[in-house]
């Protein structure tokens, strides 16, 4: 925690009281949040150059569905496999 406190960050009360986990480190389950909130393959309306593509190539909302779901899926699962071990409670 003292290293992210140098880049001005402070710590987020409502993340402590939702984690219920006071005594370790918060450090985790922000970059949790981060890469969570930073995953959006499920559509085209999430991100600006998926939707720039969206029209021209000829894609549906299928295809992002098809690609986007495991995408997610895969994304979530080596995110809770090795946030532990790089950034340890």
């Amino acid at each position: 925690m003292g290293d992210l406190r140098h880049f001005g960050y402070q710590p987020n009360p409502s993340l402590v009281g939702q984690s219920g986990l006071d005594l370790l480190s918060q450090t985790p389950l922000i970059f949790c949040v981060m890469i969570a909130a930073s995953c959006s393959f499920n559509s085209p309306i999430d991100y600006q150059t998926a939707l720039m593509l969206y029209g021209p190539g000829g894609y549906k909302m299928g295809d992002y569905l098809k690609i986007g779901i495991p995408l997610s899926c895969i994304v979530g699962a080596v995110t809770l496999t090795l946030l532990p071990i790089l950034v340890p409670f």
